[in-house]
């Protein structure tokens, strides 16, 4: 949790303060007006707040973010990949989602074996590139992802050195004539 409020309050300052207060009273509202039960939070979070428990007997997920254009763009990605491996998004307020929860819902980089880890992931992107093309209509371009890159972020130098130069690299092969 001390890596998330960190986080929080670097990306956002006053305003993420102001989040991560007002966090513990918009749980509880969600709770009631969505049936949620036996949430418990995720031990490793970093820029989301994201608890696994139950909307009656369902298996569910529930995320919150200051960013609420995050979450709009999560829940648009989702929703075009439903029914093609990705879980489904079973509601959704500002800065919030709620998700099916993927059971087992075991991380790929878990004691499974390396060439199981990579044929499940490939199972799953093979699945995921079935999906009918969806309108380009709101979501982030690869240029809009990567301006994250020219803020400055509590990452190794070497690392936000390297990655504003692989963007750099990338942007000319693309652009060039």
């Amino acid at each position: 949790m001390e890596i998330l409020k960190h986080n929080i309050v670097k990306i956002y300052g006053k305003r993420g303060k102001g989040w991560l207060a007002e966090l513990p009273r918009r749980i509880e509202q969600l709770q009631r007006s969505w049936g949620l039960s036996e949430l418990k939070p995720f031990p490793n979070l970093s820029y989301s707040y994201v608890l696994a428990g139950f909307q009656g007997s369902v298996p569910v997920i529930l995320k919150l973010s200051p960013d609420a254009n995050l979450i709009d763009k999560e829940a648009m990605a989702l929703n075009a990949f439903e029914g093609f491996g990705a879980v489904s998004v079973l509601g959704r307020d500002e800065g919030v989602l709620l998700l099916e929860r993927a059971v087992p819902g075991d991380l790929l980089k878990s004691s499974l074996p390396k060439e199981k880890r990579i044929e499940i992931a490939c199972k799953i992107i093979d699945k995921l590139h079935q999906t009918p093309i969806p309108s380009k209509e709101g979501f982030p371009s690869i240029e809009e992802w990567l301006a994250a890159l020219e803020n400055e972020w509590d990452l190794p130098k070497n690392n936000l050195k390297r990655a504003r130069k692989l963007k750099k690299r990338a942007r000319k092969k693309r652009f060039r004539p």
